[in-house]
C-alpha cells in the first residue's frame, strides 16, 4: 500500500470527526434556541451560556468534604477530630494493603445533587449529566491535585454488554470532557475483558473478587513511564480503581492517580 493510500482513510476519518463535531454544535445551538435549557436538578431556567448544566444554587449545594482524609485513598476520617489526624495519615486498609495508585480524590460526597447527577447519568443514560459532572471535575481539580499534569487521562470503561444496556459509557464521556477542557491527551487504554455484576450489593471482599482480572489493555498500549489520571463516577471501596490501576502499573505506568465525581460514605 502506498503512502498516498494510507493518507486517504486518515483524511476521511478526520473529515468525518470534524463534520460530527460541527453537527453536534449546530444541533445544540438549534436545541437551545427552541427549547431553553433547564438545570438538571431543580429545572430552573439556565442562563444562555455554553456548557452550563446546573444553576449556581444547585452547583453550590454539592457536598464537599473538607475534613481529614486518608492521604492515599481519600477515605474521610469520620471518627476522628481534625486535630487528632496528622497530615498525610493513612487509613487502616492503605497501611496494610497499599493500593497500586498513588492517590484517589473525589469532587464531593455521594449524596444530594451529586448523587442525583450520577444516577441520572448511569441509569437514565443522560449525557448532559456526564457533562455536568465533567465540569465539576475540572473545577475542583486544582484544589485536589495542584499543578499535577498527567500524561494520559484514562477512563475506567464499561463492558460491551453493559454499554449496550445503558447506551453510553459515563466514564468515557466524563474523561473526554475533562481531557478536552484541560488540553490533556485522552487515552482509551483499558478494556473490560469480561462482564461483571454490579458492585453496589456486594461486600468489600465480594467487590474485589468481582473485578479481579476484569481489565486488560488494548493491544497497542505502551504506558511505560507515563503518569495516568484514571476517571470514574463513584469510588466506594476502591476495588475497581485498584484493579484498573494494577493493570496499568504492571504494564509500566510510572504513577496512577484516581479521580471520581463522588466518594461514597
Amino acid at each position: 500500500m502506498t503512502s498516498h493510500d494510507t493518507l486517504v482513510p486518515l483524511r476521511s476519518r478526520r473529515a468525518l470527526r470534524t463534520f460530527q463535531r460541527t453537527a453536534v454544535s449546530l444541533g445544540r445551538l438549534i436545541s437551545d434556541s427552541l427549547f431553553p435549557r433547564k438545570c438538571l436538578t431543580c429545572e430552573a431556567f439556565l442562563p444562555d451560556r455554553p456548557n452550563t448544566y446546573l444553576c449556581s444554587a444547585c452547583a453550590g449545594q454539592v457536598v464537599r468534604y473538607h475534613g481529614p482524609l486518608c492521604d492515599t485513598c481519600g477515605q474521610p476520617f469520620w471518627t476522628f477530630g481534625e486535630s487528632f489526624v496528622a497530615e498525610g495519615a493513612l487509613c487502616g486498609l492503605c497501611r496494610t494493603h497499599p493500593p497500586p495508585f498513588l492517590a484517589a480524590r473525589a469532587v464531593g460526597l455521594y449524596r444530594g445533587h451529586l448523587k442525583n447527577l450520577v444516577l441520572l447519568m448511569k441509569y437514565r443514560s443522560n449525557a448532559q449529566a456526564a457533562f455536568a459532572l465533567a465540569g465539576l471535575l475540572a473545577e475542583a481539580y486544582p484544589s485536589l491535585f495542584g499543578e499535577f499534569v498527567p500524561d494520559a487521562v484514562v477512563p475506567i470503561p464499561l463492558h460491551t454488554e453493559r454499554f449496550l444496556e445503558r447506551e453510553l459509557d459515563q466514564a468515557v464521556l466524563m474523561a473526554r470532557e475533562v481531557a478536552r477542557n484541560a488540553g490533556w491527551p485522552l487515552r482509551l487504554w483499558l478494556r473490560r475483558i469480561r462482564p461483571t455484576p454490579p458492585q453496589s450489593r456486594l461486600s468489600r471482599a465480594g467487590r474485589r473478587a468481582n473485578v479481579r482480572n476484569a481489565f486488560g489493555l488494548a493491544p497497542w498500549v505502551r504506558p511505560e513511564g507515563r503518569t495516568v489520571l484514571l476517571i470514574d463516577d463513584v469510588l466506594t471501596t476502591g476495588a475497581t480503581a485498584r484493579e484498573a490501576a494494577r493493570v496499568l502499573t504492571r504494564a509500566g505506568a510510572s504513577a496512577v492517580y484516581v479521580y471520581t465525581a463522588a466518594r461514597a460514605e
